[in-house]
């Protein structure tokens, strides 16, 4: 009888599972090939030779964007920022708790995480424009503060959304609006 409510108990912790596996958020591009794709969505070319004015528009966007500046140098044309996020996933969540009924042991979920932010600026040989690259990386721990996961980030709406920003601030600054 004992034994038939620990199978009774695995059974219904294995069914739920399955069933809340489609509530986990999976990344797009899990297996995305590293390379030029990734530089292209980094990267992008200013019509301008003033690297300081560009990396205080980088900046002004970044503190728009929630960043804090850690970091900043004109001479080398270089910036780092971070900010604090919430990484908690639900779905992951529901599972641990209904791990935790069916087993009475809770485990450690995603809770928060650490965004960093590398800029830098460079002059392009073949004209009078300057290149942006921008690197963005995430650090996400645990409820019981351990790092579970550190990668680079790879959703292009995320660079997209920042050199949209940049170019308005450019033109902005440049129009004197």
């Amino acid at each position: 009888m004992k034994g038939f409510a620990v199978l009774k108990k695995i059974i219904l912790l294995v069914l739920l599972s399955f069933i809340l596996s489609g509530c986990i958020n999976v990344p797009k591009k899990t297996f995305y090939s590293l390379g030029g794709k990734i530089k292209q969505m980094q990267m992008r070319s200013f019509e301008t030779t003033n690297e300081q004015e560009l990396l205080s528009a980088c900046i002004g966007v970044l503190q728009d964007l929630g960043y804090q500046i850690k970091e900043s140098n004109a001479n080398l044309g270089m910036v780092k920022g971070f900010k604090k996020a919430d990484a908690t996933n639900n779905g992951e969540v529901a599972f641990n708790i209904i791990s935790a009924i069916v087993t009475g042991r809770t485990n450690a979920t995603d809770k928060d995480q650490d965004i960093t932010v590398s800029i830098v600026t460079y002059p392009k040989n073949t004209d009078s424009s300057t290149a942006v690259r921008i690197i963005f990386n995430q650090k996400i721990r645990n409820t019981s503060g351990f790092t579970t996961k550190a990668k680079m980030v790879i959703d292009s709406a995320i660079y997209s959304k920042f050199f949209q920003l940049l170019s308005k601030s450019i033109f902005l600054e440049e129009n004197k609006i």
